[in-house]
C-alpha cells in the first residue's frame, strides 16, 4: 500500500471556520494532509456540543470508512466524545491516533478515575 492511498478521518471540535473561533490543530493537520494528497474527511464543525457529538457518532458509523482516525481529546464534557468515538473506532478495528489538548487530563482522571 502506498502512503498516499491511506484515508484519514480527523474528529473533534473543528470550529475554526466560524467567525470568532480559532482553527484547531486538527483543522491545520487536515488541511496539510489534503495538500499532500491524502484522502481526508472530518467531523465536526457543529458549534453545539450535543449536535457535534451526534454528528461525530453518525460520521464514524455511517461516513467514509477511513484507515486511520485522528481524534482530538479534550477533558470535561468533551471527554464523553472521546469515550464514545474511541469505542466506535475500536469496534471497527481501525487505527486510532489521539492527541490531548488543554492540560487538564491529570486532574480530570483524579476526579473521575472510572
Amino acid at each position: 500500500m502506498n502512503l498516499s492511498d491511506i484515508s484519514i478521518a480527523v474528529v473533534g471540535p473543528l470550529l475554526g471556520g466560524h467567525p470568532g473561533y480559532v482553527p484547531t490543530q486538527g483543522e491545520k493537520l487536515r488541511d496539510l494532509l489534503k495538500e499532500d494528497g491524502y484522502a481526508v474527511y472530518s467531523a465536526s464543525s457543529q458549534k453545539n456540543r450535543y449536535l457535534r457529538l451526534v454528528h461525530i457518532i453518525f460520521f464514524l458509523l455511517f461516513g467514509p470508512k477511513t484507515d486511520v482516525v485522528f481524534l482530538q481529546v479534550y477533558t470535561g464534557p468533551g471527554f464523553i466524545v472521546t469515550d464514545i468515538a474511541s469505542l466506535i473506532v475500536k469496534l471497527q478495528k481501525r487505527w486510532l491516533i489521539m492527541t490531548i489538548h488543554g492540560g487538564g487530563l491529570p486532574g480530570y482522571i483524579e476526579r473521575f478515575p472510572g
